[in-house]
């Protein structure tokens, strides 16, 4: 992951999208951590998802997302279609970090041999807010990583139950 986060930046990337992390208990992943370091040096901002273990006790945010504590990028989580936290998403916790949520649950994708399937997932509504990132960086490009995710996190509205 840190040998594409920093490819992908060495070749002009601003947004960055992360729809994959460790388990909860797994090591942290410190080299990912130093290259979105690198990537913030450079401009670009990670969108992460937030990961689905919710069920299973997670309180907080998997690797890489949980790094969205240390302003190294946005953590996602997954709504239904009513607004609520989907049961599986991790939550933010209970440390201050740029998190937001999007529609993760019944999402028509892509998937292996050129077919589709409904899926369900934070890497599932972590695109949508890499494809804002990307609208408002195309509207404005003079934006900073910190600009955006506070424009992010400031006017998302809630409705969260």
């Amino acid at each position: 992951m840190a040998a594409g986060i920093r490819y992908a930046v060495n070749n002009g990337a601003r947004v960055l999208n992360i729809s994959l992390g460790n388990d909860p208990g797994d090591a942290p992943l410190v080299e990912t951590r130093l290259a979105l370091k690198y990537a913030r040096q450079f401009g670009a901002i990670a969108v992460m998802a937030s990961g689905n273990e919710r069920l299973e006790g997670a309180t907080r945010p998997i690797d890489p997302a949980f790094y969205a504590v240390q302003g190294l990028g946005i953590a996602v989580g997954a709504v239904t279609r009513k607004r609520a936290l989907a049961d599986f998403s991790n939550p933010a916790g209970n440390r201050p970090l740029s998190f937001v949520v999007a529609p993760g649950v019944g999402i028509r994708s892509t998937t292996l041999e050129e077919k589709y399937d409904v899926l369900s997932g934070t890497s599932m509504a972590t695109p949508h807010v890499a494809g804002v990132v990307a609208l408002m960086l195309s509207a404005n490009p003079r934006l900073t990583a910190t600009q955006v995710e506070k424009i992010l996190t400031t006017t998302a509205t809630g409705g969260l139950s």
